[in-house]
Parts: structure tokens; C-alpha cells; sequence
């Protein structure tokens, strides 16, 4: 993308050069205690970008392990 600013339309084609970008980022969900009390809130961060040219994706297909984990199970528990 050129700017921040700029605003890519769905499905508006761009110059094969144009520079555009993929964020894969990651989640720590709540920690629980043993009454479902939040112990510690989670975060989130941008774990990797992936640069390419081509300008702004408009397909991603991507399934990442994990996206049905259920965060009150003893999984998250501290």
C-alpha cells in the first residue's frame, strides 16, 4: 500500500509492484483461576509480517491450529 491512509477496494487490481503486506498475529487467552476468576487477561501481538508485491491480498485461506480451543477448560487454568 502506498499510504496508511490508503483504502483498497475488493477486488481492485493493482500494479504487479505494488508493495502490500499480511499480518499473522497471536493470542494468549485468559488465565482462570479455579472459580472462572480472570487471573491474568491475555494479550495479543503481531508475531510476523509477511511482505509481497503485488498490492493489497484479497484471498487469504488460512486455517490456524488452536481456533476452536476452549479457554475455560483446565487447558488455561494457572
Amino acid at each position: 500500500m502506498p499510504r496508511l491512509d490508503t483504502k483498497a477496494a475488493i477486488g481492485e487490481k493493482w500494479p504487479a509492484d505494488s508493495l502490500g503486506s499480511i499480518q499473522i498475529w497471536g493470542a494468549i487467552p485468559p488465565t482462570l483461576d479455579a472459580q472462572d476468576k480472570v487471573v491474568d487477561a491475555g494479550n495479543m501481538s503481531c508475531d510476523l509480517i509477511l511482505c509481497l508485491s503485488g498490492g493489497p491480498v484479497v484471498d487469504l485461506k488460512w486455517m490456524p491450529m488452536g481456533a476452536w480451543d476452549d479457554v475455560r477448560g483446565n487447558l488455561w487454568r494457572g
